[in-house]
């Protein structure tokens, strides 16, 4: 994953949007961020960071705390990162969850947002989908993109000081060994699966086994049962079941037999004749005192029938009297009304006459409103110009103060460069003094060097001629010499002082040999401090000749220059303390933008006159006032006539509605009373006395209605059921059923015991051979699974590493990419500590083992924990191990390609030349292609890293630019 752009808006101390373009590096792979403490330089790791992730870059950051509090309340805080992966571009956008200010004045929270931008245009949205697709694309998640990528402030040794478990994590998603780890678990689920499966087969055979003993077959009532053959097992069922089916033929011919002999026997028929014959004999009696009723139930239909026509002519006469009543009250009511209309047409004629005058208080009312919105207008446009009057001031008096600003500005900024010019010649004056100190040193250390080399060849000559001497005095003439093997001997070496001992020459040789490596590193140090004091003189365009005495030369001018525009500018000093200089560009925009304005504002009053708006206002609010009289006045008239116009209207309809009624009720009425008179007549009443006298009896009704009917048809069934029975019982006799029932009994009971051992004969051979053909496929279903489960178990104890040689596939792959991982970050561990430090890992029986880390410290010989270095060696180590993972990744092009790391701070904890040594092994990454990206505030850096990214502050927030 390589950066490209990087788009921030109401981030953290970054007010408004800034964008940083890291394809503007110009072939750059390694830039530095610069900034004063708190400027925000960690912020833009934390950018990047919650773009892909929504997390910072390190701990106690939280994403809601993102918004800038230099920013507007109505901004929306954001991050976009565009950035390169596998050669195809992808842009991320985020937003935290924040507050922003309704209309209202309140506050509304908005959620998290995130979208994903593909390389073919498709845009995924919600952030647990873009959050499980950068995880899928970059291959690591936010805590090992951290310790992987990123090295947060105070984050440097968590990847080197992680145990195994949390680097097999690592390293499976960065080497994309998840498929073996899958693979493990798919072998264990299925042993484990089988071996589940395998017990519950026995368990199923056990289960049969008991069913079968519950059956009846008690041979099968033992512990071994369940693991007897097949073959064995089937014999004994079959055996016991054949005489079950014998037994079970024999009681079918018995039980048919029993049941003949009961059917012979018609005892149901039999019990029923003697009860129809009971029943007879009871219908007769109910019979014949039916009879006797039949006279008084005559009598009672004749009333019945004179009753009913009087109940007829009753409701004829109450819908009689209802419409005389009807009449009565349609006269009453229309007197009345009559007596009403005459007291409203006199109201009504009044008020007619009164609305003549209506018109014209409405045209006067309209009249007074046309010209207060004229003065109306007249009023808003004099406000208007007093409005644009003083806004007008407040612009020249800002255009004033801005410009002063603006001023002061652009001397900060002179003084600004010209403080780092000074800065710059300060170093490269201390640069030459140091390269004058160790042009001195060098030249001792190579006296030195030439002092020791001398002694030590002297030193070894006399030991050669000391040990020709030992060699002489033991010659003997005659004898081979051991060197030479002459017998003639005429001049043997001698020597008159003792030759030096071997340990002595050896001395010598180890203090010309330190004294070689010290001037060594002399001349190294003396050539590296030469290189930059040249690109330092370059740099500030001096020449090496004389960059000494012209530096100097510049900075007493400077610095002189300095103090005469702090005496000429008194306000100068505050302007840099508020740091104008970087808001110099905003100061210009704006110094425009209200000189637009102000000519704006000149040109609109030189072209307008202003009237006094508390004048216009007044008379506006006098004819207002009239206008609403006359209104009010042209409401009541017109109101008051259209009510006694409606009130007159509604009497009138309400007379002739009434009298309309009247006329239909007597109508209605005739014909009631013509009607009622007929049906006397037809009734046959002989007077209207007679009918009345019958009214009083008209509730009867209802009940003699009942009896009667109640009467008839009891006499009609009864009848009927006995004409049914003497006819069913003609010639029939009494039986003896007592008897009878006995013997009915006793078969019954003898056929229900021997259906009840049929039944659980023909249960129990069912059941067996049930249970018989569920345990043949249940043995043939054991031995396939006992196979199958005896391979699958040997794989998975591999697999796993729960068999010799105790190491998963997984992990065993894993660490092939560990020891080569360890073998390349030892040769940027070596670079920056020469050598004095090597990794090794740590190797261990246990399963969850492998991947920790001893550092052998080859100084002392002792091989120890990575936890007992010290803040910068584990700088060292941590960044060292980065980059071999880095370097491994592109080697095997795994799932994951690190194409760039982050470091924030770490070079504080190391001295001057471990940091030199530690700079130059990130400046060789630049031939590989990979973009290192550091913070830090240690001032050196600088001479190393050309291309810098600059973070400023403001009070009104921060800035970021390239420089």
């Amino acid at each position: 994953m390589r950066p490209l752009v990087l788009t921030m808006k109401a981030f953290g101390p970054y007010a408004g949007t800034q964008v940083v373009d890291f394809t503007g590096l110009g072939g750059e792979e390694i830039f530095l961020i610069t900034g004063d403490t708190g400027a925000g330089k960690t912020t833009l790791f934390d950018a990047i960071s919650f773009a892909l992730y929504g997390s910072a870059s390190g701990e106690g950051r939280q994403a809601q705390s993102f918004k800038s509090h230099f920013a507007r309340e109505e901004e929306i805080c954001s991050v976009t990162l565009r950035f390169l992966l596998g050669g195809k571009v992808y842009e991320v956008f985020r937003s935290p969850k924040q507050n922003v200010p309704k209309r209202d004045g309140t506050v509304r929270e908005i959620g998290e947002k995130a979208e994903l931008t593909l390389p073919n245009g498709d845009i995924l949205s919600g952030t647990r989908v873009v959050d499980a697709k950068i995880i899928e694309l970059l291959g690591l998640n936010h805590r090992q993109f951290k310790q992987t990528m990123m090295l947060a402030q105070g984050e440097f040794a968590r990847l080197i000081e992680a145990n195994s478990t949390e680097k097999q994590e690592i390293f499976s998603r960065i080497f994309d060994t998840a498929a073996f780890a899958e693979l493990s678990n798919k072998l264990s689920s299925e042993e484990g699966e089988l071996r589940r499966q395998l017990e519950g087969q026995q368990q199923a055979i056990y289960r049969i086994i008991r069913a079968l003993v519950r059956l009846g077959h008690t041979s099968l009532d033992t512990e071994d049962a369940p693991f007897q053959p097949w073959e064995v097992i089937s014999q004994t069922v079959l055996d016991a079941v054949a005489l079950d089916k014998a037994r079970a033929e024999q009681l079918a011919g018995d039980i048919a037999a029993l049941e003949q002999e009961r059917l012979a026997m018609d005892l149901p028929g039999k019990k029923a004749m003697n009860q129809k014959l009971s029943r007879l004999e009871q219908l007769e009696e109910v019979l014949a005192g039916l009879e006797e009723q039949a006279p008084e139930m005559e009598r009672r239909g004749a009333l019945l029938k004179e009753l009913r026509k009087a109940r007829e002519l009753a409701a004829q006469e109450g819908a009689l009297n209802h419409t005389r009543e009807i009449v009565r009250e349609a006269k009453e009511r229309i007197a009345a009304l009559e007596q009403e209309i005459g007291r409203q047409q006199p109201v009504y004629l009044q008020a007619k006459e009164a609305a003549r005058q209506a018109p014209q208080l409405a045209a006067q009312a309209e009249e007074a409103r046309r010209k207060a919105d004229e003065l109306a207008r007249r009023e808003e446009k004099a406000l208007l110009y007093l409005q644009r009057r003083r806004e007008l001031q407040k612009l020249q008096e800002r255009l004033h103060h801005v410009q002063e600003e603006l001023f002061l500005a652009g001397l900060a900024q002179q003084r600004q460069e010209r403080r780092e010019k000074i800065k710059e010649l300060e170093k490269l004056l201390q640069s030459l003094q140091e390269l004058e100190r160790l042009t001195q040193g060098a030249a001792q250390a190579d006296e030195r060097r030439k002092v020791a080399a001398q002694k030590a060849d002297e030193l070894f000559r006399a030991f050669l001629e000391g040990q020709a001497v030992l060699l002489a005095m033991e010659l003997q003439e005659g004898k081979p010499c051991p060197v030479c093997g002459a017998e003639h001997h005429p001049c043997p070496a001698k020597s008159e002082q003792a030759p030096p001992d071997q340990a002595k020459v050896e001395k010598a040789r180890q203090e010309a040999a330190q004294a070689e490596e010290y001037f060594r590193q002399a001349q190294m140090k003396l050539a590296a401090l030469a290189d930059q004091a040249a690109f330092q003189a370059k740099a500030l365009g001096l020449e090496p000749q004389t960059a000494k005495a012209d530096t100097q030369k510049q900075l007493q001018e400077l610095l002189a220059l300095q103090k005469e525009e702090e005496q000429a500018h008194p306000r100068l000093v505050e302007a840099e303390r508020d740091n104008l200089a970087s808001c110099r560009e905003e100061l210009e925009a704006e110094a425009a933008l209200l000189r637009e304005k102000a000519a704006a504002h000149q040109a609109v009053l030189e072209a307008e006159s202003g009237e006094d708006p508390a004048v216009l206002a007044e008379q506006k609010a006098i004819q207002l006032s009239l206008a609403q009289e006359k209104k009010n006045l042209y409401d009541n008239l017109m109101e008051e006539f259209n009510r006694a116009k409606g009130e007159l209207e509604r009497l009138q309809a309400a007379e002739k509605a009434a009298r309309e009624g009247w006329l239909a009720a007597a109508k209605r009425l005739e014909e009631l009373e013509g009607a009622f008179q007929r049906g006397l007549r037809e009734a046959e009443f002989a007077c209207y006395e007679e009918y009345a006298a019958l009214l009083p009896q008209i509730s009867k009704i209802g009940a003699l209605e009942e009896a009667v009917q109640k009467f008839a048809s009891g006499l009609s069934a009864t009848k009927a059921q006995v004409e049914q029975l003497r006819e069913e019982t003609a010639g029939a006799k009494r039986y003896d059923i007592a008897s009878l029932e006995q013997r009915w009994n006793r078969l019954g009971e003898e056929i229900t015991q021997k259906r009840e051992e049929k039944a659980r004969l023909a249960m129990t051979i069912s059941g067996s051979l049930s249970c018989l053909e569920e345990l043949e496929k249940l043995h043939k279903r054991t031995r396939s699974l006992s196979e199958r489960y005896g391979v699958v178990k040997e794989l998975s104890g591999l697999a796993k590493g729960s068999r010799p040689p105790y190491v998963s596939f997984e992990r065993y792959l894993l660490i092939s990419y560990f020891e080569e991982i360890i073998q390349l970050a030892n040769i940027y561990l070596a670079r920056m500590t020469d050598s004095r430090f090597r990794l090794r890992r740590k190797t261990a029986k246990a399963r969850t083992a492998g991947l920790d880390l001893d550092v052998l410290d080859q100084r002392t010989g002792t091989c120890r924990d990575v936890s007992t270095l010290s803040g910068g060696e584990s700088f060292k180590a941590s960044l060292a191990l980065a980059l071999g993972l880095s370097d491994v990744v592109q080697i095997h092009a795994g799932g994951v390609n690190l194409g760039a790391i982050f470091i924030d701070e770490g070079f504080g904890t190391l001295d001057d030349r471990s940091r030199e040594s530690a700079i130059a092994t990130l400046l060789s990454l630049r031939q590989q292609g990979r973009m290192v990206g550091i913070i830090s505030h240690v001032k050196e850096l600088r001479n190393y890293i050309p291309a810098r990214l600059e973070v400023a502050t403001s009070p009104r927030g921060s800035r970021v630019q390239w420089v």
